[in-house]
């Protein structure tokens, strides 16, 4: 019968749905500096500031600050099919180097993400060294604050950098004078892994197609 045929399409359609709201429940952050602070916030049960934000690939790298500027910190946002975006884990660190790096992936390859203070804007390039024996540079003239990101051939960490006015002239050691401690802490905060959230979107839509089977079983006995 046609009305048994709407209610199966029904069915199905309301699982997909529910499956969705499950989904959209991990991919919820629209990426708006308010609302990536506020999230990074309950992430991190801590207060933030967040400096600044850029999009890579299927990612969001942000640049963030905790208690009274004093550490530094950084967390690769994903994108969803909903176009929103969810944290899986954030890292912060002392203030003990000028420029930090942050190692990332994205769903076309590795990164090396650099984020720093530009004292007193005096830094108008760097230039740096990673792990891997990779080299960068870039000009930041125009910045107060730094975040670039760099394409890498693999995992790998920033190993040394290098810093000029706009001369040309080097001021690594300058800037350097602008760190009060040469201390090293790193802190950071995952989350589980998404296979569970995926098993009970399959499992939702395998439940709606499960029970509108019932009714084509129905459907069947009604025409006999």
């Amino acid at each position: 019968m046609k009305y048994l045929k709407v209610i199966r399409i029904t069915i199905i359609m309301i699982s997909i749905m529910i499956a969705y709201l499950i989904y959209s429940s991990e991919y919820s952050i629209k990426p708006e500096l308010n609302e990536l602070e506020t999230s990074i916030e309950e992430f991190l049960e801590e207060n933030v500031t967040v400096i600044d934000y850029i999009k890579v690939d299927n990612t969001l790298s942000v640049y963030y600050t905790m208690r009274s500027n004093d550490i530094i910190g950084f967390t690769t946002l994903y994108k969803g099919i909903n176009s929103r975006y969810q944290i899986r884990n954030a890292s912060f660190n002392i203030r003990n180097r000028v420029l930090q790096g942050e190692p990332f992936k994205t769903n076309r390859g590795d990164y090396l993400a650099i984020i720093g203070t530009n004292y007193d804007d005096k830094i108008s390039s760097f230039s740096i060294k990673t792990y891997s024996g990779e080299m960068f540079s870039e000009n930041v003239h125009d910045k107060s604050e730094i975040l670039t990101v760099f394409g890498v051939d693999s995992h790998t960490q920033l190993e040394k950098y290098q810093l000029y006015d706009k001369d040309n002239n080097d001021i690594t050691e300058e800037m350097n004078r602008y760190i009060t401690t040469k201390e090293s802490s790193s802190t950071g905060k995952g989350k589980a892994e998404l296979f569970m959230m995926y098993v009970l979107c399959f499992t939702t839509i395998l439940i709606g197609y499960g029970i509108s089977r019932l009714f084509i079983a129905r459907d069947r006995r009604s025409i006999i």
